[in-house]
């Protein structure tokens, strides 16, 4: 019995890694069709979409992907809604703090908040061009 100790635990480490790649690949699925419906234009259906991915690591990337489609549609209030969730959610991340300034410049919003997340974004990534003033 004790030969078999370690085959068992190899066993259920496996299924274990099986289960978190199987769940992994389903969000990633998810994701992608996220990013489907928000290049087709169907930017509710990208929101929907994004919003069923809840598990790190694929959240923080359906987070952006929801914020993209808000932008895209138009509408500032949630778009800007949306940037807050990704940028609390992943808040070093440079890219969302330049889409998130960029969003609010495209869409007419606070253009105090977009040169603050322009700023944190080049804070982030040095090799993004100064703002012009």
């Amino acid at each position: 019995m004790a030969g078999r100790v370690p085959a068992i635990v190899t066993a259920v480490v496996c299924a274990l890694v099986a289960i978190f790649l199987a769940v992994n690949a389903r969000d990633a699925s998810v994701l992608r069709q996220a990013n489907e419906h928000g290049a087709a234009g169907r930017f509710g259906d990208a929101v929907a979409a994004a919003g069923r991915v809840r598990r790190a690591p694929a959240d923080a990337r359906a987070l952006v992907a929801a914020a993209r489609a808000r932008t895209a549609a138009g509408e500032l209030l949630a778009a800007d809604r949306a940037w807050a969730a990704a940028a609390r959610r992943d808040p070093n991340r440079w890219q969302v703090h330049f889409e998130w300034a960029r969003a609010l410049g495209v869409l007419r919003g606070d253009p105090a908040a977009a040169q603050r997340h322009y700023r944190r974004a080049r804070a982030l990534n040095p090799l993004l061009p100064p703002l012009v003033p």
